[in-house]
């Protein structure tokens, strides 16, 4: 395929004007250019993915003999995943990323142009260069708005970034102005590898695609898991329950803690008002629209169905369990004499001193407890029964990585991407989580299991996902406040049907392209 930068190229500003208008001559375009070069690309497919009489040409190292391993300190037996993945020379190819502006609240970062003494970014930077050595690229990232960077990229057919790192809810319009691949399509990839998110497959995939890619080249996944931390000082000096006692039997749900929350609240200045600044409440944090304990109690939001082969979505605001959910919810986070509902210090420095249960955040938070006196434990939120096998564990809008249209070598790309997340699973997990997080952040290996665990169960909301927040989220957000599911979700029914039909349109026609 010609190089994007060619202007000049006849091929290429047929390219160009085709991205411009994205859809439709886009889709005839891109086919009839992959048929043309299909000869020329054959030989590094094959060099690259392995034979083509492979089972599963799609695997990394898919005819080595046998899965690399090492021997671990404590002489255990570790496979090595980076190590399957077969070099491949692409001469110098300068490999080019792109996320949002960095934030000390959340890990983002995707590379650093020197070391820096910190456990987790020299790890990150060591990890590139030993990926740029195996592949002989440079590689390269750009720290500001990834998404409108990535748009001006396919619309002027300059090929600027190999992949981008974005807010989930970013992607639905990047999916619907025709600016992504599906993540699937990219060559030398396998998802059911264990540096791939299983559980946002096992929530956003649609005909077994999807646009985002949660996988471990960066954090943001780990870091936006909706999480409870627990006074430990409170638990025993109210003489309650251990959580994490109860979760090992089964026995943690939303009616345990609202009962734990209540013995816990008291007005300690007597003024008959109940206030962050001078009481000790049962929660306090952040509700994160009300969605955490839905999915804790596996009952999401909206459903994809499909019937026949023919898909669309469901609102289940009038799902009677949800509507239990919710009353319950409703109960426990917006009575103002246990809980304070806010994402501000104050409400921090209060569960910092003591004077709060439960404090809700993201997990990303441990950055700002390092100094707490007071001893605190990380849990999982509470299920509402154990009606259902599995307790999800709600992702806020975390960062995923996706994929231009315009790109030229997608077996270049995917294999990139697949060795940067298997020598990050390899080589730089333990350190995040050791170090980075447990290390610094949680006071016993309790927590530390409950965070190993959690990540086994992480879910996705497809609001977030695909655009949906404005009506369904808003909805059930509404609802849960005013008690009200029947007339508020007959309000927005018919603008969620019109949305979410339009965007599972852009969806599909984009798994076409």
């Amino acid at each position: 395929m010609p190089d994007g930068r060619d202007l000049n190229n006849p091929a290429v500003r047929f390219l160009r004007q085709c991205y411009i208008k994205k859809v439709f001559y886009m889709k005839i375009s891109l086919r009839l250019l992959s048929l043309l070069s299909a000869a020329l690309l054959i030989a590094g497919v094959i060099f690259a993915c392995g034979s083509a009489s492979d089972e599963k040409t799609n695997t990394p190292g898919a005819n080595n003999a046998a899965a690399a391993a090492e021997t671990t300190s404590e002489g255990n037996t570790k496979r090595i995943y980076s190590s399957e993945i077969e070099a491949v020379d692409y001469g110098g190819y300068e490999f080019h990323m792109a996320t949002n502006g960095l934030n000390i609240e959340y890990h983002s970062a995707l590379d650093f142009e020197e070391m820096t003494g910190d456990a987790l970014d020299d790890a990150i930077y060591e990890r590139n260069r030993r990926v740029e050595d195996k592949f002989n690229i440079k590689m390269s990232c750009v720290n500001d708005s990834a998404a409108s960077k990535l748009k001006n990229s396919v619309i002027s057919g300059s090929n600027d970034y190999d992949f981008v790192y974005v807010l989930c809810e970013e992607v639905m319009d990047l999916v619907a102005g025709g600016y992504l691949m599906p993540i699937n399509d990219l060559g030398c990839i396998d998802m059911t590898k264990p540096y791939w998110d299983i559980g946002a497959q096992e929530t956003l995939k649609i005909t077994g695609k999807m646009y985002h890619g949660y996988l471990d080249i960066g954090f943001d996944h780990y870091e936006s898991m909706a999480t409870l931390f627990f006074s430990g000082e409170l638990i025993r000096d109210f003489n309650l329950d251990d959580p994490f006692q109860l979760y090992k039997d089964k026995d943690w749900t939303m009616d345990k803690m609202f009962s734990m929350m209540t013995a816990v609240a008291a007005d300690l200045n007597g003024d008959g008002k109940f206030t962050v600044k001078d009481d000790r409440l049962g929660f306090v944090g952040r509700e994160f629209e009300y969605l955490p304990m839905l999915y804790s109690s596996n009952e999401p939001l909206v459903d994809i169905i499909n019937e026949n082969d023919e898909y669309s979505m469901r609102f289940n605001i009038d799902s009677e369990r949800l509507i239990s959910i919710g009353t319950l919810i409703d109960k426990m986070l917006n009575d103002k004499t246990i809980s304070a509902l806010a994402r501000d210090d104050a409400t921090r420095s209060m569960f910092k001193e003591g004077r709060a249960l439960f404090y809700s955040r993201l997990m990303g938070d441990f950055r700002n407890l390092r100094d707490q006196e007071d001893d605190y434990g990380v849990i999982s939120y509470p299920t509402f029964d154990y009606a259902k096998d599995r307790q999800y564990v709600y992702v806020q809008n975390p960062f995923a990585v996706i994929v231009p249209i315009s790109t030229e070598d997608i077996d270049r790309t995917g294999i990139i991407i697949e060795s940067l997340a298997a020598d990050t699973y390899d080589h730089v997990l333990d350190i995040y989580f050791e170090k980075a997080v447990i290390g610094k952040g949680t006071r016993d290996e309790n927590s530390a299991d409950m965070m190993r665990d959690m990540i086994t169960r992480r879910a996705y909301d497809i609001s977030y996902a695909y655009g949906l927040r404005g009506t369904s989220v808003n909805a059930y957000t509404n609802a849960v406040k005013a008690s009200s599911y029947t007339s508020i979700g007959a309000r927005f029914i018919s603008a969620f049907e019109k949305k979410a039909e339009k965007n599972l349109e852009k969806i599909l026609e984009g798994f076409d392209y």
